[in-house]
């Protein structure tokens, strides 16, 4: 019998090469598309998270809300971004991947700059930070099946370089956002906001110049 049946060749382990390593993680910046959608991705976490670290202290300091208050308005957020996921897989395909992410940043791009206008009535504010979160989560998730598609060849490289850039926008995000919001209060955070989602734009449409497959 095991004469008869021939043997899975098995593959000699590899070691790691460290100039693979570093070639693949160049490749990233090197490639227009990819450093374009790591740019995207990095931008649009500050704007949201310059958002995010000072929201409470703007409803505090607009209508007096206490800690229960801002509380619920976190559980707000979390089911806004839920359903933000849930429409992606209800309208990304649909719309096509590129039109829904354009749309979703200037959806998000509205709601930042519309910010300042609702500091009058805490029921606009609440509606608009759940749109603004809702916004940018459908962003987010559906532009990480694109990303996937832009170097099928280094496929975890790409996402792990997108998870990256995500993160350091969150940082420099809540980096800016308290000071922003000390030195401008919530016009200060509407325009960085806006500014950063506007580049975020700008660096998609980079990315996708000359891929129509997308």
């Amino acid at each position: 019998m095991g004469r008869a049946v021939a043997k899975t060749p098995v593959a000699a382990p590899r070691t790691a090469d460290p100039r693979w390593f570093l070639a693949a993680w160049g490749e990233l910046f090197r490639n227009r598309a990819a450093a374009g959608i790591l740019a995207y991705v990095m931008f649009t976490s500050i704007a949201n998270d310059s958002l995010f670290v000072v929201y409470g202290a703007w409803l505090e300091k607009s209508f007096g809300l206490g800690v229960a208050g801002i509380g619920l308005l976190t559980g707000i957020i979390g089911a806004a971004e839920l359903a933000g996921e849930l429409l992606t897989v209800a309208l990304a395909d649909r719309l096509g991947k590129r039109r829904a992410i354009v749309a979703g940043l200037l959806l998000a791009f509205g709601g930042y700059a519309l910010l300042p206008l609702w500091s009058g009535s805490l029921g606009w504010a609440l509606a608009g930070l759940g749109g603004i979160f809702l916004a940018v989560e459908f962003t987010i998730v559906t532009s990480l099946s694109l990303a996937t598609e832009v170097l099928p060849a280094l496929r975890a490289t790409m996402m792990a370089g997108y998870l990256a850039a995500a993160g350091v926008g969150r940082v420099i995000g809540a980096m800016l956002g308290g000071p922003v919001w000390t030195a401008a209060g919530i016009t200060g955070t509407a325009v960085v906001s806006g500014g950063a989602t506007l580049l975020a734009l700008a660096c998609l449409l980079t990315a996708l110049r000359g891929r129509r497959r997308w």
